[in-house]
């Protein structure tokens, strides 16, 4: 696959899953913007080591489960790059616990991040990549609860 002059936004890019995407966004040739939202160290050096690699990434902190954070992140890569290819929605956080030990405030940050992060940054992008009629949308979630739970509720 040629992702060359393709240009990429991979959310919670800069560790774990988020960075391995990155990696071979930018080895099958795209152009990737990490966000992060605490991140920064990890993301200046994913960026620093795909550049020293020969690949482009750059970087921006910005929190998806924030309205105005998500579209800044959007508005920074049409603003720098032209447009969005690809938006993979990969930001996403944990708060495992049984539900009579987790707040309230976890449950919410979870839901904010994971679900509400991933319709921010598509309702932010969806409306230039209609406009250039072309972009692909990928959305990422974990099967972690599946694997936790199968075996209490045999699924």
């Amino acid at each position: 696959m040629d992702l060359k002059n393709k240009i990429a936004i991979v959310t919670g890019g800069a560790t774990g899953i988020g960075s391995q995407i990155v990696k071979t966004l930018c080895n099958l040739g795209a152009t990737v913007i990490i966000n992060y939202n605490s991140s920064a160290t990890a993301a200046l050096q994913l960026v620093n080591e795909i550049k020293g690699s020969g690949g482009n990434a750059d970087c921006l902190q910005a929190n998806v489960s924030n309205y105005e954070d998500a579209g800044k992140l959007i508005n920074f890569v049409i603003e720098q790059y032209g447009r969005i290819d690809i938006l993979i929605n990969n930001a996403g956080i944990t708060a495992d616990n049984l539900i009579m030990r987790m707040s309230e405030d976890d449950f919410d940050k979870v839901i904010n991040v994971n679900l509400k992060g991933t319709w921010n940054c598509c309702k932010h992008a969806i409306k230039h990549m209609t406009k250039a009629r072309s972009g692909k949308i990928v959305n990422i979630s974990s099967v972690t609860a599946f694997y936790k739970y199968n075996k209490v509720f045999k699924a």
